[in-house]
């Protein structure tokens, strides 16, 4: 006799779509498509309810000793020595770039010099000696005022520092204070000095070891990149069609540069490079503009100095002041005159349109209104068109 096999009825409403499948109408047939033969149930290995304990360790027992010999074979099939020797051989260097980022090496150093005199007293030079980390908390009492209310030259060229680069309540895109190492009561031609000879200069000057930290850790980085994140089920299905996307470049030049801003620099500035290895640092001299008749710096000179030695081409005019119409001098004192030494807050509105910044040098002759005069939005835009030129300027690491 021969076995009976049970036909399954074809499924209602599938004629067409089958059809449609034949003449390539359709990619697939759906709820019309065969069911799958049923697959044969693996054994269970877990514990069965009836099955002793011991029988039960036995069998675990079993089971990983198999799994061992198996896996020892498939070791032995397929060990590679060089393989694991190279892997070895990373070692030490893998070790040592997580050592740098777990003690906070720098990434960057930008050096900073000045023939100003350091600011603050013996308790303020201790502080920035012993707590390195001493800017972020300075920063938080950083106030808004014009360079001219400064104590003396340092101090104002500080307060400028730190406004363009690191303030955050003044502008976007602030910098870390860290890595900016500025060098006060440096001899004039350091700059000049640098670009000549190069690491006998960063030798004479103690800073080669902070300028070999930060490349070492660039080449760490550059040698032993992180690993790929595992990715997810459809994100292997996106990377499994064919995309074209170009590798992101690497960066090989480290992130080091000098700049000195002197009082008794040289009459134009001076920019050049410093050959350290195979790397190449940006090396710019800016002369401090002239101190008026108290020993200060004003705020318009100061500010463009302070720029220009990060982005030499940088410039800030009236194009780029917040008010399009700026207040004349005239009309000034014809407010004046008309109410008196009176309404300080009616002048105070007034002084909003003239930007210092920008080249309202006539502010100046009213040494009363300086109190009242509004200096941080007109700081705030000035130090946003300077970061901006920042990050974008070859200039910066």
């Amino acid at each position: 006799d021969e076995p009976v096999v049970a036909v399954k009825p074809p499924k209602m409403g599938c004629d067409l779509v089958k059809k449609a499948f034949a003449l390539g109408y359709t990619k697939d047939l759906g709820d019309c498509a065969d069911d799958k033969s049923e697959q044969d149930e693996a054994i269970c290995t877990h514990r069965q309810y009836d099955e002793p304990g011991a029988h039960y360790s036995y069998r675990l027992i079993q089971k990983f000793m198999i799994g061992l010999v198996s896996g020892s074979q498939d070791l032995q099939k397929n060990f590679d020595r060089s393989t694991l020797t190279a892997e070895a051989e990373k070692l030490p260097g893998l070790v040592k770039n997580h050592a740098q980022g777990f003690l906070g090496v720098e990434r960057t150093a930008i050096h900073i010099f000045t023939d100003l005199p350091e600011p603050g007293g013996i308790l303020s030079k201790a502080r920035r000696r012993l707590h390195p980390n001493h800017c972020q908390d300075e920063l938080r009492e950083l106030r808004f005022r014009m360079a001219e209310q400064g104590e003396d030259p340092g101090a104002q060229l500080e307060d400028t520092l730190g406004h363009l680069l690191f303030n955050p309540a003044v502008g976007r895109n602030s910098n870390y204070c860290r890595p900016y190492i500025i060098h006060w009561a440096a001899a004039p031609n350091t700059c000049s000095e640098l670009i000549a000879q190069g690491e006998r200069a960063l030798t004479s000057f103690g800073i080669l070891p902070s300028v070999a930290a930060v490349v070492e850790r660039q080449r760490l980085e550059l040698a032993y990149p992180p690993p790929t994140p595992k990715l997810k089920d459809q994100d292997k299905i996106k990377e499994s069609q064919p995309v074209a996307v170009e590798a992101p470049e690497k960066k090989e030049r480290a992130r080091v540069s000098f700049h000195c801003l002197m009082k008794s620099g040289p009459a134009e500035p001076v920019h050049g490079t410093l050959a350290f290895g195979d790397h190449s640092f940006a090396v710019d001299a800016v002369t401090l503009p002239a101190q008026a008749a108290n020993g200060l710096y004003s705020s318009h000179e100061l500010f463009s100095a302070t720029a220009r030695v990060f982005v030499p081409d940088f410039s800030y005019n009236n194009l780029d002041r917040n008010s399009p119409i700026a207040l004349s001098e005239e009309r000034f004192k014809s407010e004046i005159a008309r109410g008196g030494e009176n309404m300080m807050l009616a002048k105070f509105e007034l002084l909003r349109s003239s930007d210092v910044l920008a080249g309202d040098q006539w502010v100046y002759k009213y040494p009363k209104y300086i109190n009242v005069y509004p200096w941080q939005p007109h700081m705030a835009n000035f130090v946003n068109r300077f970061r901006k030129a920042y990050m974008q300027s070859e200039v910066k690491p």
